[in-house]
């Protein structure tokens, strides 16, 4: 187990919705081919749906990737870094 565990990625969590609805509006098609993180993403949302945990771990990655976050729309209640 890390520090801080799952509750330190809750902070993650609107931006996971945020995605999963660009996903279903089929708005990260483009992006799934030019970025691993996205493509990841879709796979695991696929798999496991919307509210899986996994996908918390792969906001915090997007969040992290500053060329990434500048080609999504900004979304309200999801700040970039």
């Amino acid at each position: 187990m890390f520090p801080g565990g799952k509750q330190s990625l809750q902070k993650y969590s609107d931006m996971r919705s945020y995605l999963c609805n660009l996903y279903d509006d089929g708005e990260l098609d483009v992006l799934k081919t030019k970025y691993k993180e996205i493509n990841s993403f879709v796979k695991i949302k696929k798999l496991m749906g919307n509210d899986c945990d996994y996908l918390l771990s792969i906001c915090q990655v997007i969040s992290a990737n500053e060329l990434l976050l500048h080609e999504l729309p900004n979304p309200q209640g999801v700040h970039k870094r």
